[in-house]
């Protein structure tokens, strides 16, 4: 779905992706309907963010990559 493209998610896991207006709207009565459906794509999102949008991962990631680039910038 192009909702989460681009994005490294897992339907079911840490979202529900609908591609129909009919399928957006089933989809949100189930989660209504369901708490533990709620509380787990919950937890699974938090961490989801945590582990791929924190701005420490980013930076630390960021690092590694201006490292590298000056580490090829000598072999050059």
């Amino acid at each position: 779905s192009t909702a989460v493209e681009g994005l490294s998610v897992e339907n079911g896991t840490q979202v529900l992706v609908g591609n129909t207006a009919e399928e957006m709207a089933s989809l949100t009565l189930q989660i209504l309907g369901d708490e533990k459906l709620q509380q787990k794509l919950a937890q699974n999102g938090k961490e989801f963010v945590g582990k791929n949008y924190d701005w420490q991962q980013i930076s630390q990631k960021l690092d590694r990559i201006y490292r590298e680039l000056g580490r090829e910038e000598k072999d050059a």
